[in-house]
C-alpha cells in the first residue's frame, strides 16, 4: 500500500456521482407528477431498486437484449470499471433435456454509453420536471 488513490477508483467515483445526479433527476421528475412527497420517494425507490433491475435482468439475461436505455443497467459500470481488464459480454447454454438449449446472457454496459445515458437522464428528466413544475404552478 502506497497510500495513493487508484485511477480506477476515481473513475468509479465519477460514475457514481453521475448516477447519483441521474437518480435524483428521476426522483425530481416523479415528484412533479405526484401530490405527496412520500409517495414520490417510495415510487422512486422501488423504480430504481426493484422494478428497473428486474426488467434489466429479464430482458438482458434471458432474452439477450441489451437494455441500453436503462439507468440501472448502465449503473453497473460503477463496479465493472474497477475490474482490469474490463469485462466482456458472455453467454452460457444449458441442455434442458429435450434436445434444446437454454441460454443465459451476461451483458456488460460500455463506459461511454453509460456516461451518455446517465447524462441524458440528468438533462431530460430535469428539463421535463422543470416544465411540469412551471405548468403546475401556473395552473394551480
Amino acid at each position: 500500500m502506497t497510500g495513493e488513490v487508484s485511477v480506477l477508483a476515481l473513475q468509479s467515483y465519477g460514475l457514481a456521482m453521475l448516477y447519483a445526479l441521474a437518480a435524483a433527476s428521476v426522483g425530481y421528475l416523479v415528484g412533479t407528477f405526484m401530490k405527496g412527497t412520500t409517495g414520490a420517494l417510495v415510487l422512486t425507490f422501488f423504480l430504481l431498486f426493484l422494478i428497473l433491475p428486474t426488467v434489466d435482468q429479464t430482458v438482458g439475461m434471458i432474452a439477450g437484449i441489451r437494455p441500453e436505455a436503462s439507468l440501472t443497467f448502465q449503473a453497473g459500470t460503477i463496479d465493472y470499471i474497477l475490474i482490469t481488464p474490463y469485462p466482456q459480454d458472455s453467454e452460457m447454454s444449458f441442455d434442458i433435456g429435450t434436445g434444446e438449449n437454454f441460454t443465459i446472457y451476461t451483458l456488460i454496459p460500455h463506459v461511454g454509453t453509460a456516461i451518455v445515458v446517465m447524462a441524458g437522464y440528468v438533462l431530460v428528466c430535469n428539463a421535463l420536471a422543470m416544465w411540469r413544475f412551471r405548468r403546475r404552478e401556473m395552473l394551480g
